[in-house]
């Protein structure tokens, strides 16, 4: 991988827990989703299934980048401090591995997905993950 990421175009999207409990959602996973840290998930811009998949279980090679280059762009847009606590996880989303992440364990309810750079980087990490 890079010294950096390519962030152009980055889309950042924060998804709140409702404020009230969606039909068909149970009361514990409601409860749940409400508690639990924020996640920051990021995948590069037109990445295939085949390099999604790989890259999901060898993504601790980009960590450094991309809490360096894409983190600080995330706590800004939720207004954050840029000194917030975050640290990697790769059972942020599941216990299996396949949602690697990153947690910020002081603030609870959101869920953040970011899409970075162009499909020619997507397709350089799956080569280079």
């Amino acid at each position: 991988m890079t010294d950096t990421i390519n962030l152009a175009p980055i889309k950042i999207s924060i998804r709140p827990v409702p404020d009230t409990r969606p039909i068909g959602m149970t009361y514990g996973d409601y409860d749940r989703a409400r508690n639990r840290a924020v996640r920051i998930y990021a995948w590069a811009n037109g990445e295939t299934i085949l390099s999604w998949l790989t890259n999901r279980h060898n993504a601790r090679a980009g960590v450094t980048e991309l809490k360096r280059d894409i983190v600080p762009a995330v706590l800004a847009k939720m207004g954050l401090p840029p000194d917030t606590k975050v640290r990697w996880s790769q059972k942020a989303g599941c216990a299996c591995g396949c949602s690697p992440g990153f947690i910020l364990p002081e603030y609870h309810g959101r869920d953040v997905f970011v899409d970075y750079g162009t499909v020619d980087d997507a397709a350089r990490a799956s080569v280079e993950g």
